[in-house]
């Protein structure tokens, strides 16, 4: 028999652990940082949630935009022991360089990204007793689905096998959770955007704002800044003063540097945000 769960990631659905006990069904839910190094901050972790076939949350996760964003659906003929064991040994992964980090695989962005990268016989091997794994298609960042578009990752599962298991991340996921970071950094910007330059926002061509979300950041890292809040700077400084405000030989930023009547600041992230703060 195939169950179906839904895998909630508890800090993009917030208060998850209470929201899911309130509603009128029956559900069992299995906090997957429980028993770890991380139990304390179990209701932020990845949650498993089990429910019935009629389940109304597992209806929900279809329209619902704040659940396709932070739930992926999983299903899987092995007992439900043997599910919650498996993704446990993703909370945390040794990668390639040496590292080890907590991957985010509840998130739906994350496990879009991540799943994506590996080849169909790897996939399998990392699947292991899951089946089907059903995960909503990201967006750009300006764009909100209200039909998300569905991936099913799937094989035909297994028991899981310690040998051919792939838990150390190579190159390849590397690659992958970077650009589900800088999709992440992007809709962050583009939110904070939203709320401060709305009108400038607004009278960009239809389609083009990832793209320059993309340029800015590109022109931003070139320069050597690195903090979000400088990213942040750095776009709503190019907004107003135009894309090449840094580079412009007698633009505003330019004459900024020329005029200070003290060293500038060490880094490039401090010079822009002391620039920003004389500006704004």
């Amino acid at each position: 028999m195939i169950c179906r769960y839904l895998l909630v990631d508890g800090a993009r659905y917030p208060n998850a652990l209470a929201r899911l006990y309130n509603r009128h069904e029956a559900l069992e839910v299995e906090p997957l940082y429980f028993d770890t190094p991380w139990h304390a901050a179990a209701d932020l972790g990845p949650l498993l949630v089990s429910a019935d076939a009629d389940s109304a949350l597992l209806r929900d996760i279809e329209s619902d935009a704040e659940l396709h964003a932070s739930a992926t659906v999983i299903c899987s003929q092995a007992p439900g022991a043997a599910v919650v064991s498996h993704l446990r040994g993703f909370n945390r992964v040794a990668d390639v360089t040496g590292g080890e980090t907590l991957l985010r695989y509840a998130d739906p962005l994350v496990a879009w990204f991540w799943l994506s990268s590996y080849s169909a016989e790897a996939l399998g091997a990392v699947m292991g007793p899951i089946s089907e794994w059903h995960i909503a298609e990201p967006s750009a960042v300006s764009v909100q689905q209200e039909s998300p578009r569905w991936r099913v990752f799937s094989h035909a599962a297994k028991p899981a096998d310690p040998q051919l298991r792939i838990s150390i991340l190579g190159r390849a996921q590397l690659s992958a959770l970077e650009q589900a970071g800088q999709l992440q950094l992007k809709g962050r910007l583009y939110r904070w955007l939203q709320q401060h330059r709305p009108a400038v926002l607004s009278s960009m061509p239809e389609g083009a704002l990832d793209d320059w979300l993309n340029a800015r950041l590109a022109d931003a890292s070139a320069c050597g800044l690195t903090t979000e809040r400088s990213f942040a700077v750095w776009c709503d400084v190019s907004l107003c003063e135009g894309n090449d405000f840094a580079a412009a030989p007698q633009g505003s930023y330019q004459r900024w540097l020329a005029e200070q009547q003290v060293p500038p600041a060490q880094t490039p992230d401090q010079q822009i945000q002391h620039y920003y703060r004389s500006v704004v």
